[in-house]
């Protein structure tokens, strides 16, 4: 059939398949063309339709992605005329980030500055949490550059809105009393027995806050709660749940969502869950077991306190505390390396270079190995036990036996090397991130005085700024677009902002 002009006729009534569609190829006369004698047919196959669950998922991801890109855009139009004085091609830099340098037009994608580049500043800021933290701590002159980098990453990654604290009052954060408060009430409100009674609120909270196993977690939150009491798996009338799964859940464990509704056989399809299993699967379990979630929900709160706290540790803000596991990831890497040249060199290759294994390129997804296409990213969870898979045999001197047996012993509990990107990130609430843009723009404030300039409205720069951090779209308002059919607010016309929604939009007419 080379060099013939091809049609393709489609039958609907060739049944290929679900996802398949058939066709004759015919020339441009409809003669059916032949190859090796035999009509030729072909198909086009389609990918599998999705559910709705699945479609809703992405859908949801991509207008949370629109909505963070607008954010952005807005911050770039405050700080454009200031940073257009400085660098007038820096914005055009970041667009063209994500391509190819012999693409792009310049060699660099952040600055290009005699004798300050993108060398130099990752020099200064390996991580944009280092960059945050000498932003919020001196209050010299920086460039206005760095300070618009510090603000957006922090109105793009602005945290949960689910913890109603006071902003200005971080401190209720690690306080345990509050978020213990709404597991009992839950309790309360429906009439139901406290799942315990008599344990002590600091001592619940110290024991969700340590760094062991779940196994050793569970045992003693049993103690803490019920005295070491075998805790009771058969639902009574008062409290129709697993006290046992409870407790389990709280530790970090997984159990089958049956059993902590007291043998719900109705439960049984959605099989086990933790709770910090992914948003997909509490979504799954949500549309399934309606108002039985909001036990999940409550749970979840008291076991993602415990989370956070382990994240600051002992820091003050996020970006303190992101630092510092820089720095443990660091030494942690240094020890591994020298731990796997020293004891078993044979494996040094695959620990560190490998495209196939769950080994340090999967974990830390980066590798300057040819095959870096099939590299795929790999948790902490793969990674640690490949490492305990490598090292187990090992017997170190004298001198490295402290080291190689706390290795092991983190590589378990899973906090051996870890990294500033991680699930745990979401418990971070907002507040926090709020905190850290409030005091880099305090500080810039003394040398960028464009921040403080007022418009006509009288709101400054800094406001416009911290009123795109905090602003979302009233769930009911609806589209803004006045032309959508589905449209149905009342607003006045012109441009609507994070900083003059209110007046622009009658958020009473709710009809």
């Amino acid at each position: 059939m080379s060099g013939q002009k091809i049609k393709k006729n489609y039958y609907l009534g060739l049944d290929i398949g679900t996802d398949s569609i058939g066709y004759a190829v015919t020339n441009d006369r409809y003669d059916l063309l032949k190859y090796h004698s035999v009509p030729a047919w072909g198909v086009h196959i389609f990918d599998e339709a999705s559910l709705n669950e699945e479609r809703r998922m992405h859908r949801t991801a991509r207008r949370r992605l629109d909505r963070r890109q607008q954010r952005v855009s807005l911050l770039q139009e405050l700080f454009a005329h200031e940073i257009a004085a400085v660098d007038p091609h820096f914005f055009l830099r970041l667009r063209e980030s994500t391509l190819y340098r012999t693409e792009a037009g310049e060699k660099f994608t952040l600055f290009n500055d005699n004798g300050c580049t993108d060398a130099e500043y990752y020099a200064q800021y390996p991580t944009i949490h280092h960059l945050i933290c000498d932003l919020m701590d001196d209050p010299r002159p920086h460039d206005v550059r760095l300070v618009y980098l510090a603000c957006a990453w922090l109105v793009s990654h602005r945290g949960h809105f689910l913890s109603n604290i006071d902003k200005n009052n971080l401190s209720d954060l690690k306080d345990f009393s509050g978020v213990y408060g709404t597991f009992c009430s839950y309790f309360k409100e429906r009439e139901y027995a406290y799942p315990w009674s008599g344990a002590d609120v600091n001592n619940i909270g110290e024991t969700l806050k340590k760094r062991i196993g779940v196994s050793a977690k569970e045992k003693e939150l049993t103690t803490v709660l019920i005295g070491g009491k075998k805790a009771s798996k058969t639902p009574q009338e008062d409290f129709p749940f697993s006290q046992a799964a409870i407790i389990k859940l709280l530790s970090g464990g997984t159990c089958k969502l049956k059993d902590l509704f007291g043998e719900r056989e109705e439960y049984a399809e959605l099989g086990s869950f933790s709770l910090d299993a992914g948003d997909d699967k509490l979504e799954e379990i949500s549309a399934n077991i309606g108002d039985d979630f909001e036990l999940i929900t409550v749970l979840r709160g008291v076991y993602d306190w415990a989370v956070l706290t382990d994240v600051l540790g002992d820091a003050q803000t996020i970006s303190q505390a992101k630092v510092q596991t820089y720095d443990i990831h660091k030494t942690d890497l240094a020890l591994l390396k020298r731990i796997i040249k020293k004891y078993c060199p044979e494996k040094y290759d695959e620990m560190f270079r490998a495209t196939d294994k769950d080994n340090y390129s999967a974990y830390s997804y980066h590798t300057d190995d040819k095959d870096a296409a099939s590299l795929k990213r790999k948790g902490k969870e793969d990674f640690s036990k490949y490492v305990l898979s490598v090292i187990k045999d090992v017997v170190p001197e004298k001198s490295d036996a402290a080291e190689v047996e706390d290795m092991r012993a983190r590589l378990s509990l899973r906090t051996f090397m870890p990294k500033q990107r991680d699930g745990d990130n979401r418990v971070i609430p907002h507040q926090l991130y709020w905190f850290e843009l409030s005091e880099i723009l305090k500080k810039a404030q003394g040398y960028l005085p464009f921040l403080l300039q007022k418009d006509e409205n009288g709101l400054s720069t800094a406001e416009k700024i911290q009123s795109i951090f905090l602003f979302r779209v009233p769930y009911f308002v609806g589209p803004l677009n006045m032309a959508s059919e589905h449209a149905w607010a009342v607003r006045k016309p012109g441009k609507i902002y994070p900083w003059n929604f209110e007046k622009m939009v009658d958020s009473s007419n709710r009809t």
